[in-house]
């Protein structure tokens, strides 16, 4: 196939807000799990696990379970998973990213580039759209989140 992409290839709608959701958390320095991508998506879980299989498949994420004292949880609600490439490489291969993201209704991950997507991704946890993640997840210091680093 000299040069031509298999419609395989192309990204769904779907796994383009997954792929999006993992960036975002890992971005927030959250781990992503399951239950914390369904929170940000809303998709179904048991389709975001097949989504999540799929994606690890195709070599755009991978998988891990934690270990360690006090650790609870099943092991299919406790992977956690990561971008397997940085984010600037799957942008790259899948330019069908920033077309989606260019058509959002939402200020903060609305890009019509991938300089701007990737600008926004990385300090998603200083915008509204952060704030409200942090809320939807419970995460304790919302609706003020204070970059510790930074101060």
């Amino acid at each position: 196939m000299s040069g031509v992409s298999n419609s395989n290839d192309i990204l769904k709608q779907a796994e383009i807000r997954t792929l999006l959701a993992v960036a975002v958390l890992n971005a927030m320095e959250l781990r992503a799990t399951p239950n914390r991508i369904h929170a940000i998506t809303g998709i179904d879980l048991r389709y975001l696990r097949n989504l999540l299989r799929q994606l690890s498949t195709k070599g755009l994420l991978k998988s891990f379970t934690p270990s360690g004292f006090g650790f609870l949880g099943t092991p299919e609600s406790s992977k956690i998973y990561i971008l397997a490439k940085d984010l600037d490489k799957i942008l790259d291969e899948h330019p069908e990213i920033i077309e989606w993201t260019s058509t959002l209704p939402e200020e903060d991950l609305r890009a019509s580039s991938k300089e701007e997507l990737l600008r926004k991704v990385k300090n998603i946890k200083h915008t509204k759209l952060g704030i409200e993640i942090m809320k939807r997840l419970g995460i304790v210091g919302t609706p003020y989140y204070v970059d510790i680093e930074g101060g």
